[in-house]
């Protein structure tokens, strides 16, 4: 028994190596092959090697946390409180800095510089090279694809649509439940 447990310890060791131990360096080497790559198509290639070790990454953590999760719960313990101060913590942000290097700590100020960050982000004044950007996105949709898609839907794959839900179970935030609809839609049906 006590050989089988060494070479199951021997076998669980070499695939986490294999499977997780290069994550870092992986994520590393293909993080500076990337920065003097001028070719596009091979920068996808590379961009999706480093998403594919960051998922593997995601997952060593997200299994590492369950194991302590399961290990001392979610009690009223200290271990659990440890945690949550040091998450708190953690996450906390003090301040930020300014693009002319100035520190900021007012919450208000703080809560400014990060939406005109994300206003400044998410929206352009002069847009360049739209197209050059799209021909590296692969098509997804196709036109009949697309056609299906704009296409008016029957009452009939509004009913499978609502079927398949359950009862109570909330599409959205201001829509009802499928048992409230379908209720409705019968007293409507009968009028």
């Amino acid at each position: 028994m006590a050989k089988k447990l060494d070479a199951c310890s021997t076998a669980l060791n070499r695939w986490k190596q294999e499977s997780f131990g290069e994550v870092h360096q992986s994520i590393r080497r293909l993080a500076e092959a990337l920065k003097g790559e001028k070719d596009i198509h091979k920068r996808r290639t590379i961009l999706n090697e480093i998403s594919m070790w960051r998922r593997k990454e995601e997952v060593f953590w997200a299994q590492r946390a369950k194991v302590d999760f399961l290990k001392h719960g979610d009690s009223n313990s200290k271990w659990f409180h440890a945690r949550a101060k040091v998450r708190y913590s953690t996450n906390y942000i003090q301040g930020l800095q300014q693009d002319d290097g100035t520190w900021v700590e007012n919450e208000a100020e703080v809560r400014r510089l990060v939406v005109d960050y994300f206003e400044q982000l998410f929206s352009t004044t002069h847009p360049e090279r739209f197209e050059r950007i799209l021909e590296t996105i692969p098509v997804r949709v196709t036109d009949a694809m697309n056609d299906g898609l704009m296409r008016e839907y029957s009452e009939a794959e509004i009913l499978a649509a609502l079927n398949s839900m359950g009862p109570t179970k909330s599409p959205g935030r201001t829509v009802s439940t499928p048992a409230f609809i379908s209720i409705t839609g019968l007293l409507w049906e009968k009028t």
